[in-house]
């Protein structure tokens, strides 16, 4: 028998269990990433989470979490009211945990649905984002529609992976185009001949001198072309929870003690995740980035014996030399049909989708 309640994260925290945690499959499904989301960007009086969560005899199979921001004046007036994905951008896919070895959760995301039907009067929906192959990605729209919303998909971003079939370094580096393995080379020698000897650094766990790193990187992240990180302590904290399960590789690469290069992986059932990454524009001749990219990539393929890499968000060029396939992230707004704002925006939201495709057409 299958129920659904509506938890904070401190009840939640109840009913989370290393077994149960350890069914999450990536690091975006894990119910800590939402909680440091929480604490960091989705703060009360601002905002209010909850976590619909799905018990079956008292044992969570599957968490919906959701972010109910604080409703003004204006907007109770003249904007519908809304709920939206525990996500922000930098959740590359909105993956509600599942606690289930069950492969089919269909009749999970129908007693979500009734909940959603009965419980969440709002007028608009918005969850984000979703690989678009994806069985959450349908199970959600199903879940939306059949709650009585209106459902309007839409496209996000591209995003850059790899299924390794080798189980070398060397066998997938001897894949890559000739012109990044030649620019790497003339690139490293021309570093070595003009600067000397540089060393790079892989943390993978938590270790005294883990602060020193993070400084590490964020100086070179403020150096680097990257717009100001607006939610410092989120990235301290993800660095410190991934290097306390052993998950964390926090590449440095230094030039006479110098960081000239920083990129945040994070490796979870065989797959590494590339999170973040940044160079010191002063270097970039030297191609400091892809030659510390050379190194993660090695020792995540060969001791870590990774089977899947994962770019995560965007179609930037470089991202297509190390990996050869490409999937969509999309997003789902749903408007509720129950509701006078609920159906004029979707009405709105209709008009505007048949304007576009008439001028396409043309």
């Amino acid at each position: 028998m299958l129920s659904v309640k509506s938890f904070s994260s401190t009840e939640i925290k109840l009913f989370i269990t290393p077994i149960n945690q350890g069914l999450c499959k990536s690091i975006f499904d894990d119910i800590d990433w939402f909680f440091l989301l929480e604490k960091h960007v989705f703060q009360q009086p601002k905002y209010t989470c909850c976590y619909l969560t799905v018990l079956e005899e008292n044992n969570p199979i599957l968490i919906l979490p959701l972010v109910r921001p604080r409703r003004g004046k204006q907007s109770n007036c003249f904007r519908p009211s809304t709920i939206n994905s525990n996500s922000n951008y930098y959740t590359s896919y909105f993956w509600p945990p599942t606690f289930s070895e069950k492969k089919d959760l269909q009749q999970a995301y129908l007693e979500l649905s009734k909940y959603i039907k009965s419980h969440i009067k709002v007028d608009k929906i918005t969850l984000k984002p979703f690989v678009f192959s994806s069985n959450t990605y349908q199970n959600t729209l199903n879940m939306l529609s059949r709650a009585g919303f209106y459902t309007f998909p839409y496209f996000m971003h591209g995003n850059w992976i790899k299924s390794l079939s080798t189980k070398s370094f060397n066998e997938y580096y001897s894949s890559l185009p000739s012109r990044l393995k030649n620019t790497i080379k003339r690139k490293e020698k021309k570093l070595i001949g003009e600067l000397g000897e540089y060393r790079i650094d892989i943390v993978d766990k938590d270790i005294n001198n883990l602060g020193q790193y993070i400084s590490d990187f964020e100086f070179i992240y403020k150096k680097s072309w990257k717009r100001n990180e607006p939610y410092k302590e989120l990235i301290r904290d993800l660095i410190k929870l991934h290097a306390s399960k052993g998950a964390l590789r926090l590449g440095v690469l230094y030039q006479d003690e110098r960081p000239l290069a920083a990129q945040i992986w994070f490796i979870k059932n065989h797959t590494a995740y590339i999170f973040k990454l940044a160079y010191d524009p002063e270097y970039k001749q030297y191609s400091v980035g892809s030659i510390l990219s050379k190194a993660l990539f090695e020792s995540a393929i060969d001791k870590d014996k990774i089977k899947n890499i994962d770019y995560l968000t965007g179609d930037e060029s470089y991202k297509k030399d190390w990996m050869d396939q490409r999937r969509e992230l999309w997003g789902i707004v749903a408007y509720n049909k129950f509701t006078i704002k609920g159906r004029t925006n979707a009405f709105i939201e209709k008009t505007k989708i048949a304007i576009k495709n008439y001028y396409a057409l043309k």
